[in-house]
């Protein structure tokens, strides 16, 4: 921020002496308000790059499983980025990154969401065929799973009886 020569400061409208660098009451930087990139890049890597910055320990902390959370319910909030906050950003990058990856190109075939639904919609209806066949065996012959393991062990018995 460029540097003004306002005698009163803009946030507290205390009087200091030219030239001031920050004012003496209550700390504001003295400026015009203006914002140039080389600023703004400073503060960039002041918040984001810095080792120490709240963003770098809760990346850290995340890692270490339950250790974010038991920190902040322990009600070390300033330490970390909030929990809504850290949500939303993750969300918006996770959304940015699927937005570079093709999703066709991965497999390889193409997506097409119709055939998909027909194949579902056909396997489904073959389920409830066999799933129907399967019900009408047990009630006719009134055994479960097991009843008819024996069934067919009875069956085998009877046939190799009579065939030898």
């Amino acid at each position: 921020m460029s540097k003004t020569s306002f005698n009163n400061c803009l946030n507290c409208n205390t009087k200091n002496q030219l030239p001031f660098k920050f004012c003496s009451n209550c700390g504001q930087k003295n400026t015009d308000g203006k914002i140039t990139f080389s600023e703004l890049w400073s503060e960039f890597q002041d918040s984001v790059l810095n080792i120490e910055s709240r963003s770098w320990q809760t990346f850290k902390d995340l890692f270490i499983p339950g250790k974010l959370t038991l920190e902040y319910f322990s009600g070390k909030h300033r330490k970390y980025v909030h929990p809504l906050r850290l949500l939303l950003v993750t969300s918006v990058l996770f959304i940015l990154a699927m937005s570079f990856q093709d999703v066709q190109s991965s497999t390889n075939h193409t997506y097409d969401i119709k055939e998909r639904i027909s194949k579902n919609y056909e396997r489904q209806r073959l389920y409830r065929i066999l799933g129907n066949i399967t019900d009408s065996t047990n009630l006719v012959l009134g055994v479960s799973y097991g009843g008819l393991f024996v069934l067919f062990l009875i069956g085998t018995i009877f046939i190799t009886l009579f065939l030898l």
